[in-house]
């Protein structure tokens, strides 16, 4: 099994549009898929089309028996474990969390925006960290901020995805410090009229330019996780 957290302090980078899209090909490429939703306001939840779930991360992160009860299947095809305004209570993950989802093949962890107590937990059980950024300083220095969570002793490896076309100084100034995907995403219309939906762009507008960009980004991801 192989973790992937998509964070960002900064807000409105594309997060979750991001955990979305990257768990909906991940199936596509037929890979036993999980996305947890661990942020309070439940955006990826509400995304696939679950509102006010009876058991959420916050049950099966104290409680991991409890996990298969929580998952739920998504009509995108990737199992889910959602999440409700009371995760913001969550402060400790179960040590055997990891082992309650080991069934799965990957997992794409949708993160809180903002510091959190759970975030170093996350950081623990991540194997990779996607950072998406759009240019501007508050995105840049959001990233920034995941890397000093991780201390200077944490190998975990960060790496920064541009979700449109930037010649930025401030994404050339840490091009030394902190590595980038190839794919670039080309953010659409589209994508928010798929969110209206409650589905995946990959699902409603499968030839679009994000759909082709993120099943890039995933085949990638799993080669390089020598997953394909």
């Amino acid at each position: 099994m192989k973790v992937i957290l998509v964070a960002n302090l900064a807000g409105g980078v594309g997060k979750t549009t991001l955990a979305h899209a990257i768990a909906t090909a991940a199936s596509e490429y037929g890979k036993k898929t999980l996305a947890i939703d661990a942020a309070p306001d439940a955006s990826l939840t509400f995304l696939t089309g679950i509102e006010n779930p009876r058991l959420t991360l916050v049950e099966v992160a104290n409680k991991p028996g409890k996990n298969e009860a929580a998952i739920v299947k998504t009509i995108d095809r990737f199992s889910l474990i959602p999440s409700a305004s009371r995760l913001i209570e969550l402060e400790r993950i179960s040590d055997s969390f990891k082992e309650a989802i080991a069934g799965y093949e990957l997992v794409i962890v949708d993160s809180p925006s903002g510091p959190n107590r759970i975030l170093p937990q996350l950081l623990n059980l991540a194997d990779r960290v996607l950072a998406p950024v759009d240019g501007s300083m508050l995105s840049i220095r959001g990233a920034l901020h995941i890397r000093r969570f991780l201390g200077p002793e944490n190998k975990l490896r960060i790496k920064l995805i541009t979700n449109k076309k930037v010649n930025d100084l401030g994404l050339n100034q840490i091009r030394s410090d902190l590595e980038f995907v190839e794919t670039e995403i080309r953010f659409d219309e589209k994508v928010h009229l798929a969110q209206f939906a409650n589905r995946s762009v990959l699902t409603t507008y499968p030839d679009s330019d994000f759909a082709s960009d993120v099943r890039e980004l995933t085949y990638s991801l799993l080669e390089d996780f020598s997953m394909i």
